[in-house]
């Protein structure tokens, strides 16, 4: 069977559904980057799509960009326990295309796009058996999240970067404490809530067990 779903469905922006794998045909699939990205009209993702993506290794990009998409399924990557790389998985879900910098010099006009999104809400146990995952960078970025799940990333122990996993969620107004309480083997976390402009307290305790933590540049920028 094929290794590689790479940009498989990339820009088919009049696809509306896509099945559960019934098949096995992501068997031996190893790579999902860009799989379903740019999918403007997708207006679901299946719950079992990944049943049987035990070889997967890197989900990068795979639902960026999907403006239609409102919910992530809990239980999706419960059978990928290779993965290792979430980065940019869901940049921009449920908002679309957003052209952003590391600045965010175009701030006003991420904030109109973001702001209306259709993600607003996070399952709690979404990485829960991905406990091989090291990258997690934008993962969540430019998403319409009004709130995380605390122990979202508790079984991601071996998880290295979370640079600009919230970045530019402009709804995100609360900050779990607990967070990070988990990777403590992560080591950079820049721009991770950059353009978060809803956040008003910072929680005490958040960064108590980021001892590994070397670069914290423009974590709370704008």
């Amino acid at each position: 069977g094929y290794t590689s779903a790479v940009d498989m469905c990339l820009g088919c922006s009049k696809l509306e559904s896509i099945p559960n794998d019934v098949a096995e045909s992501f068997a031996q699939v190893k790579s999902f980057i860009g799989a379903f990205s740019c999918c403007e009209s997708l207006k679901e993702i299946p719950a079992g799509l990944f049943r049987y993506a035990t070889e997967a290794r890197t989900f990068e990009d795979c639902f960026s960009d999907t403006a239609s998409i409102s919910e992530i399924p809990e239980g999706l990557f419960d059978s990928c326990h290779s993965a290792q790389d979430f980065s940019y998985a869901f940049y921009g879900t449920g908002t679309g295309y957003v052209v952003t910098n590391t600045t965010l010099t175009n701030y006003d006009e991420i904030v109109a796009l973001v702001s209306q999104g259709k993600l607003r809400t996070l399952p709690a146990k979404l990485f829960e058996k991905c406990t091989m995952a090291t990258q997690m960078d934008y993962v969540f970025g430019a998403t319409a999240i009004t709130e995380i799940p605390q122990n979202i990333f508790d079984s991601c122990t071996n998880a290295t970067t979370l640079m600009g996993a919230f970045s530019a969620c402009v709804n995100l107004a609360k900050i779990p404490e607990k967070l990070l309480a988990k990777t403590s083997s992560v080591t950079d976390i820049k721009y991770m809530f950059a353009g978060c402009r809803s956040v008003t307290e910072l929680p005490v305790g958040m960064f108590s067990n980021c001892e590994s933590v070397t670069n914290m540049e423009y974590i709370f920028y704008r």
